[in-house]
């Protein structure tokens, strides 16, 4: 009876559940440092506003110097292009880059670009763990910010 009980909590590939957490952290430790990730957000929480489950897959990715934004935005444009503009989303070149580990396993990314509709700042919080929030700063438009889980294409 016990031998069936430890059995199954081997998973298929033959490693343990820590194993596991510690291969995914590794994958997400790599990815972030490669700059090549994929965000999936699953809610997202406008200024002053109440916070909005997303039933839609939404998602920031990190393509080396490319950033593909596909994001909702709900909250207070100021001056945007007549139609409501791109919003939050496009696909960019990165103008300003940095990460820091702020503590072990929590990766603190500030991503800046500029296109021709405004001026946007992502501030990504990462954790090794997988999950994540995502900030955007935009002059033409309130803040917005987002949860959600890092994706690395395992």
């Amino acid at each position: 009876m016990s031998v069936c009980l430890l059995a199954s909590c081997a998973s298929s590939d033959g490693l343990s559940r820590h194993e596991r957490r510690l291969q995914k952290q590794t994958h997400i430790r790599e990815a972030l440092a490669n700059r090549h990730y994929t965000i999936n957000v699953t809610s997202a929480h406008p200024l002053g506003r109440p916070t909005i489950m997303l039933s839609t897959l939404y998602s920031l990715e990190v393509r080396g110097d490319t950033l593909v934004s596909y994001l909702p935005y709900y909250g207070r444009a100021y001056n945007i292009p007549y139609g409501g503009g791109k919003g939050l989303n496009f696909t960019g070149i990165i103008d300003e880059y940095e990460d820091v580990v702020v503590r072990p396993g929590e990766h603190r990314i500030r991503i800046g670009l500029t296109n021709e509709e405004d001026t946007y700042v992502y501030t990504v919080t990462a954790f090794e763990s997988g999950s994540s929030t995502i900030s955007v700063w935009m002059r033409q438009r309130t803040e917005i910010s987002f949860t959600g889980a890092v994706d690395t294409k395992e």
